[in-house]
């Protein structure tokens, strides 16, 4: 059984990397500005999004949820949001 000083400090490094797939900055095209906010809570989600400028001032995202689906589809996400 992990102590609670252990579980804590594993909860706080699967939240900071969840907390890596996200994007780092707010992105500005136009008249339009996309920014996130991310708070963990106990657990760690499958929740993830990206934003990007594709070209001529226009924006792309994906939100996607892998969660409750095991532990390979995280995993694939995490390569999809970090690689893709």
């Amino acid at each position: 059984m992990l102590s609670r000083n252990s579980a804590r400090n594993s909860w706080k490094k699967r939240a900071h990397v969840q907390s890596l797939m996200l994007p780092a900055e707010v992105l500005c095209a136009g008249p339009v500005t996309i920014a996130h906010e991310f708070e963990p809570v106990d657990i760690v989600g499958g929740d993830f999004v990206d934003y990007f400028l594709v070209d001529n001032g226009n924006m792309g995202f994906y939100v996607g949820n892998v969660s409750g689906k095991g532990c390979p589809p995280p995993m694939y996400a995490a390569l999809a949001v970090n690689f893709g």
